[in-house]
């Protein structure tokens, strides 16, 4: 779960924002 909301609110968010949300997401997997 934490997977597609991370990607959801990357996608939301700026690109560049992409690349540290997907790091947080990541780690906290």
């Amino acid at each position: 779960q934490a997977r597609a909301r991370g990607k959801f609110r990357v996608e939301g968010r700026e690109g560049l924002m992409q690349d540290f949300d997907v790091v947080h997401v990541k780690f906290n997997v």
